[in-house]
């Protein structure tokens, strides 16, 4: 099961992810594999703080179909 606080894909065997996207403060984390996704805050990560709004639309944009899910916790 997932090991990472902040969870995991609930779909991956091993409850894994492939890390967070900022859309302006929110941290998203994601699994790119099985296109889902969930928030865990806002603010949790001060790296939204160097990225632009440019960034943030690229991320929305990658994330915008993904299926917000659940994460499995350990």
């Amino acid at each position: 099961m997932a090991s990472d606080y902040f969870g995991g894909c609930p779909l991956c065997p091993d409850g894994t992810h492939d890390g967070y996207l900022n859309i302006w403060r929110a941290n998203w984390f994601v699994c790119h594999t099985h296109r889902v996704k969930w928030c865990v805050g806002d603010n949790m990560f001060r790296s939204w703080r160097d990225e632009s709004e440019e960034i943030w639309r690229k991320n929305s944009d990658r994330i915008a179909d993904y299926k917000e899910v659940k994460p499995v916790y350990e």
